[in-house]
């Protein structure tokens, strides 16, 4: 009787999965560093003897065939551009991380310190997307999705947002999808422009208190 044999694709080059994905050099170590190209473990045991990162291309082609998001949205959402999780040196608020990882759960941090490195601190006007979706992407990839109930300021007039679960709505347009993200600012309004609303921000809890 035969034996079965699996067959496994030899692991793609960085030029390969630029081309897959639609993202230049910088992007595509951006999403190495964040995990969604696998954990680091595999990751450096396929790279070659040169020092050149190799991908699965299952993995990639996965990430590749996400779902674009059409914009704008419909509602005023935000999208937070998000880097690599790293010890936050400001601690502002009480953060002590800030950006995003696969496994952040995982690697010690709590919801609470999870939620903290990637909801706050932001420069922008948040009064006009109380009730609308915080998305957090990497290059324009959603990885975090959450719906504004509130917001802190901070004394330099940097933004903490306060987040409740999202909708079914928010989370069926973004969760597992894509958009084009913009270049330079750290946070994009996804939705139509309008006229800011005048709303005090929310003093029920200190800074940097995601409970």
């Amino acid at each position: 009787m035969p034996q079965s044999v699996t067959i496994t694709e030899p692991p793609i080059g960085g030029t390969r999965a630029q081309a897959l994905l639609g993202v230049n050099p910088a992007q595509l170590n951006r999403l190495r560093e964040v995990g969604l190209l696998g954990d680091e473990e595999t990751l450096h045991a396929t790279q070659t003897e040169g020092g050149h990162w190799r991908y699965d291309e299952a993995r990639v082609r996965e990430l590749a065939t996400r779902p674009w998001v059409e914009l704008p949205s419909p509602s005023p959402d935000l999208a937070v551009h998000l880097a690599p999780l790293t010890p936050d040196p400001l601690h502002r608020g009480g953060r002590r991380h800030q950006g995003w990882h696969v496994s952040a759960q995982t690697s010690g941090l709590s919801p609470a310190e999870r939620e903290d490195a990637w909801a706050g601190w932001w420069i922008c006007r948040p009064e006009r997307y109380l009730g609308a979706a915080l998305v957090g992407d990497v290059c324009g990839f959603v990885v975090e999705v959450a719906a504004i109930r509130g917001f802190h300021l901070a004394e330099d007039g940097r933004v903490r947002f306060e987040l409740r679960p999202p909708t079914k709505q928010m989370r069926a347009r973004y969760a597992g999808r894509r958009f084009r993200a913009a270049q330079g600012a750290a946070v994009q309004p996804l939705g139509p422009t309008t006229t800011a609303r005048t709303i005090t921000p929310s003093t029920s809890r200190p800074a940097g208190d995601s409970r």
